[in-house]
């Protein structure tokens, strides 16, 4: 199998005969990458990812891997393809802190080890009709043009023009190879924007522990949280960009904030007292929905340049709102390594006022590899 750069959504790479689902007759495509933040669950890579986030508040790995199962109907001038891409994943808090409210996903199950799967369907359809576009005809003369200028008076290379030139229409992968800045209005020209669908499911485990007053003995439960997702994803014809809309039902739990809790009467507080929880979390149902837009910037080419993908969350049953905007490089290349930074802002709903709101920075670092 090839192997594609750190960060892409394969949604856009997916059958290797084809290369590219808006570009069905190039079966040579490297494709410009919708780049996706670490832990971002839609992202199907082919293969195994792994990635470590870091920031003051909390820590976190992740591990998962991906693959999918495709077809198409097999004509050259018109091919529809369907794929059904598959993941699982695994994360674990790795230090900090668990206060899952100050996550700006909202996700309530972040606090413990989570496990996840899920299924996501595509289906595109594509015609040779697409590249007739007069846009797209002039940047492959551009393309066949400084083709010509770079093979000089190589014969080796003159023959790649030449054999490019008798075809009825300029490959994808020869325009970006040739006019590699130009490919994001060839794929507007050409391509065909898609949608796909997935639904994910989540569990997390978790050991909590409350402090009791009588003794300031340890009272210790282990319980589980469980979330459903459905996610549709639209890629817009330019390659390069995704909006996204979410929507996540979670049967949680709620732990209460950690205090000093004391015997009474209090004898000697660095006795009679200790910090701790002053009961179990209790199960709190939340609803989230979320929207999200990514956009991959090429930077000198087409595997190499910068991706945001901010993120905005909304609980309806408790009116908490959290927005995420992650900003990260593709080093292009041979490099399996996307290096990141995230902003986060949270606001707790059940609060009028500003005590509750938080800003956070933190810092993630991608790999991934296929197989």
């Amino acid at each position: 199998m090839r192997r594609y750069p750190a960060a892409m959504a394969t949604s856009l790479v997916l059958v290797p005969s084809t290369g590219l689902a808006q570009q069905p007759a190039d079966t040579n495509a490297d494709p410009i990458v919708v780049t996706a933040p670490s832990d971002r669950f839609d992202e199907v890579f082919i293969g195994l990812t792994t990635s470590i986030d870091v920031s003051e508040k909390k820590s976190e790995a992740n591990a998962s891997v991906s693959g999918y199962t495709a077809s198409d109907n097999g004509d050259p001038s018109r091919i529809e393809q369907n794929a059904l891409m598959w993941k699982v994943g695994i994360a674990l808090p790795i230090g900090g802190t668990d206060d899952v409210i100050k996550d700006p996903t909202l996700d309530r199950l972040a606090n413990g080890l989570k496990l996840s799967a899920g299924l996501t369907l595509m289906s595109s359809a594509s015609s040779l009709e697409n590249y007739s576009d007069d846009t797209y005809a002039k940047l492959g003369v551009r393309a066949l043009a400084a083709c010509d200028r770079r093979a000089g008076g190589d014969a080796e290379k003159k023959r790649e023009c030449d054999e490019m030139r008798r075809l009825p229409i300029v490959s994808p992968s020869f325009i970006r190879k040739h006019l590699p800045m130009a490919m994001i209005a060839a794929n507007r020209a050409a391509g065909i924007p898609f949608y796909t669908i997935g639904v994910k499911g989540s569990v997390a485990f978790k050991e909590y522990e409350a402090v009791d007053p009588v003794d300031l003995g340890t009272n210790e439960d282990f319980k589980t949280a469980y979330s459903t997702t459905l996610t549709g994803v639209f890629y817009p014809a330019d390659g390069v960009s995704a909006i996204k809309a979410e929507v996540e039902y979670a049967d949680a739990l709620e732990e209460l904030d950690e205090t000093i809790i004391c015997k009474t009467p209090i004898g000697d507080p660095a006795v009679d007292c200790k910090s701790g929880f002053s009961a179990l979390p209790e199960r709190e149902e939340s609803l989230v929905l979320r929207g999200e837009y990514r956009r991959f910037f090429p930077v000198n080419g087409v595997a190499t340049g910068v991706g945001i993908a901010p993120l905005v969350s909304f609980d309806a049953l408790s009116n908490d709102l959290g927005v995420e905007v992650p900003v990260y490089a593709v080093l292009g290349g041979e490099s399996p390594i996307a290096p990141g930074l995230k902003f986060g802002y949270t606001k707790d709903g059940s609060e009028p006022s500003d005590a509750n709101e938080e800003f956070t920075v933190s810092l993630f670092l991608k790999t991934s590899f296929s197989f």
